[in-house]
């Protein structure tokens, strides 16, 4: 075993899985980056419990802790299987306008299967809701069996994990670039000012995509001190929407254990680094603050 770590940080991305071990006394270091290669979709595999394949990465994780010696998992949950929607207060503090909204958003979902997390906006008028199946839920604590705590982090929350590991309280962007997705979340002062996510087909069309979408969403094309930008394809979005930041902001593509600011024995890496950024940022942030919980 190597030297005992507290945190393992967990995110998917295709047929890979990148981790990250926190240092057991000193939260700028890490301890391991790494990366373990499927011949399957990761994020397929989640709702399946019963599958060889859940099987195969449930040991995979269970491997890292006892390598590492880690006691907490913090893995990124996949946007794909979740809702996010933002509420005005007249709906929110309204149970049945509320809960006519969550029937539209999770149509032919039972409602006993959902559960709901709230999180604060910079606009104290709104919140934002993020729901997620129940049984999907239970397949994450099937997965993080043998740690003594887990958390599951939704990926618009990355700029919040971002804040606590530098206290960054300007405005900026973070872009987590999957092959044929996007998810955007925009931050002011430390606090999620809006988030979303879109699909594309071609990385060309994500010009005419940025612009459609912000047409009713402003924040996406508003003034970002930074924009970060990471992902298995990063570096290619950072090329194609380069124009639409060079004249509000700074473009950060985190591809360096500087720009994480961070630091680990190791110096270069098998893969881009990029593409391991969530699992470094959770792993990081082992006593983050949690969202408020509402059933």
């Amino acid at each position: 075993m190597d030297s005992p770590g507290d945190c393992l940080g967990i995110c998917f991305a295709g047929r890979q899985l990148f981790y990250a071990v926190n240092h057991p006394t000193d939260p700028s270091i890490l301890q391991h980056i790494g990366s373990i290669d499927y011949n399957f979709p990761l994020a397929g595999v989640l709702p399946d419990a019963e599958s060889d394949a859940f099987h195969g990465l449930a040991v995979s994780i269970t491997n890292l802790a006892e390598q590492y010696g880690c006691t907490t998992l913090r893995m990124l949950s996949p946007t794909r299987y979740e809702c996010w929607s933002t509420f005005p207060r007249l709906v929110r503090e309204t149970p049945d306008e509320r809960e006519d909204h969550l029937s539209i958003l999770m149509d032919n979902v039972p409602r006993h299967q959902l559960e709901t997390t709230w999180h604060e906006l910079s606009n104290r008028d709104y919140k934002l809701m993020m729901v997620r199946n129940r049984a999907l839920t239970q397949n994450y604590r099937a997965l993080s069996k043998g740690f003594s705590q887990s958390d599951f982090v939704s990926e618009f929350e990355l700029g919040s994990e971002w804040h606590l590991h530098t206290g960054m309280k300007g405005s900026y962007l973070m872009i987590h670039a999957h092959n044929g997705t996007l998810v955007l979340s925009s931050y002011l002062l430390g606090t999620l000012r809006g988030a979303t996510w879109l699909r594309y087909d071609d990385l060309n069309d994500l010009p005419y995509l940025w612009n459609y979408h912000a047409r009713h969403l402003p924040w996406m094309n508003g003034f970002h001190e930074q924009v970060y930008l990471f992902g298995k394809s990063g570096l290619e979005v950072a090329d194609i929407l380069s124009t639409f930041f060079n004249e509000s902001g700074t473009i950060l593509l985190m591809n360096s254990l500087s720009d994480m600011q961070v630091d680990a024995d190791e110096k270069t890496y098998g893969f881009r680094l990029e593409s391991a950024f969530p699992a470094i940022l959770l792993s990081l942030n082992v006593h983050s603050n949690k969202a408020e919980l509402q059933s």
